[in-house]
C-alpha cells in the first residue's frame, strides 16, 4: 500500500466542509443581515413618525397658547379702556371715591 498524501480540499472532510457547511453558514449570515437591515429600516421609519407626531403636538400647544395670550391681551385692553372711561366719568360728574374704610355705615345723629 502506498501512502499518498491527499489534499484537504480533495478529502471527504474537505468536500463536506466546502460544499455543505460553508454555503449553509453563508446563507444563514445573509438571512441575518437581510433581517437586521429590514428591522433597522422599520425602526428608523417608526422613529421618524414618532418625531413628526411629537413636533405636531408641540406645534398645536404653541398655537393654543398663542391664541390664549391674544385673548388675554384683548381682555386686558378692554379692562384698561373701561377703567379709563370710568375715571373720566367720575371726574366729569365730580364724584368722589371713598375707600371702604372711609365709608361710615352708621352715621351719628346730631
Amino acid at each position: 500500500m502506498s501512502t499518498k498524501k491527499i489534499k484537504f480540499i480533495e478529502s471527504l472532510k474537505g468536500r463536506i466542509l466546502v460544499f455543505l457547511t460553508l454555503p449553509t453558514i453563508l446563507i444563514i449570515v445573509t438571512l441575518v443581515a437581510i433581517i437586521a437591515n429590514a428591522s433597522y429600516s422599520s425602526a428608523r421609519i417608526q422613529a421618524e413618525f414618532s418625531l413628526k407626531q411629537a413636533a405636531q403636538l408641540v406645534s398645536l400647544e404653541i398655537e393654543r397658547r398663542s391664541q390664549l395670550i391674544q385673548q388675554v391681551n384683548r381682555l386686558f385692553q378692554q379692562i384698561l379702556h373701561s377703567s379709563y372711561c370710568l375715571i373720566r366719568l367720575l371726574k366729569l360728574k365730580s364724584y368722589q371715591l371713598k375707600l371702604p374704610w372711609q365709608v361710615k355705615l352708621f352715621p351719628r345723629s346730631p
